[in-house]
């Protein structure tokens, strides 16, 4: 099991339990084992292969690496305790080391919170904005879950692995780390048995190889495949009534029936809360005019209210398309006993002809 170093409140997000040595760390450890020895012992010097991880890799399979002479790393029974972002796994394929790096890892199960607020950032006014100093870990606790976020430069990983480096994952469970299995840059992870909770992102690859497989070459594009468009002609315009109207003016319009506030929404009312619809801003509401064209205006930022559950605000007075106004003639009569109504596109596709 592995823990936070005793007594610390720093942040261990750069530290790993698990990673491959490098050629320069390990000529280092012979160094100090000669210093304590005296330069006497068997134990002076690397071992030819001690960095090739598992066997060489060549372009093509060969004798020399279709074997079992040589294996990954594996981590077995083991755990993470700690309450600063301690990581697992990290997996570096650009380490100084040669061969197939690789890891095979069971059994690991990592529980690593993050309680140092340096290393979160809270979302305010269109930025993401450091805690300031002085916070405690109940500031982080007492804030929206979706308005913070552990600092891109120092996020943690349970399983991370990175330029072209394999794991192999069986029985791994990872618990509050910022992403949980990770693969980057064209490293690979095959994960079986496994879970998630809590933490940050379960999943996530980013990054390309720098070079495609010998066998992802000499092909041709036969077609591309795009959604249907919404013009041709499977779709239609549906009207949701709101009620009729009974009163007007240039910034309202008043209903005689009171309109529902939404469950969810108080500022929706129930009726198009129900279809998934909104008041839009900027969106258009009608007014149904049966001796021409219908009326309409766009809606303003807050259209409704609970508070007067039978108007609705609009941001200008009633017209036609053409600019004919209520009350102007014979074919445009007064908005007063007219239903009042917003119109949706209902995509009318298919599952398939929406890919």
């Amino acid at each position: 099991t592995f823990k936070d170093k005793l007594n610390s409140v720093d942040s261990h997000h750069l530290l790993d339990c698990f990673a491959f040595t490098n050629t320069g760390e390990l000529a280092s450890f012979y160094n100090n084992v000669r210093q304590l020895t005296g330069n006497f012992g068997p134990y002076q010097i690397a071992n030819p292969g001690e960095t090739v991880i598992t066997a060489p890799q060549a372009a093509l399979p060969t004798t020399a690496v279709d074997g079992v002479t040589g294996s990954s790393p594996y981590i077995f029974n083991c755990s993470v305790r700690s309450l600063y972002g301690l990581c697992g796994i990290f997996a570096d394929g650009d380490q100084d080391t040669t061969g197939f790096k690789s890891m095979v890892v069971a059994q690991f199960t990592g529980v690593s919170l993050q309680k140092n607020l340096a290393c979160w950032e809270y979302y305010n006014s269109g930025t993401w904005t450091p805690f300031p100093t002085g916070s405690n870990y109940q500031d982080l606790i007492d804030r929206d879950p979706n308005d913070v976020r552990m600092r891109p430069d120092r996020v943690s990983a349970h399983v991370r692995a990175t330029n072209d480096a394999v794991i192999q994952e069986v029985s791994v469970f990872a618990i509050g780390h910022g992403v949980h299995h990770w693969a980057q840059n064209g490293a690979e992870l095959t994960v079986t048995n496994s879970n998630s909770n809590f933490g940050g992102v379960a999943a996530l690859a980013d990054g390309f190889k720098q070079q495609s497989s010998l066998n992802d070459k000499d092909w041709n594009v036969n077609f591309l495949r795009v959604a249907a468009d919404l013009s041709e002609g499977r779709s239609s315009v549906r009207a949701i009534p709101l009620g009729e109207i009974t009163g007007s003016t240039s910034s309202s319009v008043t209903v005689a029936v009171d309109l529902t506030p939404g469950f969810y929404d108080a500022s929706t009312p129930l009726i198009l809360e129900q279809e998934g619809y909104t008041l839009r801003q900027d969106s258009y509401i009608w007014a149904a005019n049966p001796a021409g064209k219908d009326y309409r205006t766009k809606l303003p930022a807050s259209a409704y209210s609970s508070g007067n559950p039978d108007q609705i605000n609009l941001s200008s007075a009633f017209v036609t398309e053409d600019g004919d106004a209520p009350g102007s003639g014979i074919n445009f009569p007064a908005l007063t006993g007219l239903g009042l109504y917003i119109r949706r596109l209902t995509d009318g596709r298919t599952t398939d002809e929406r890919r």
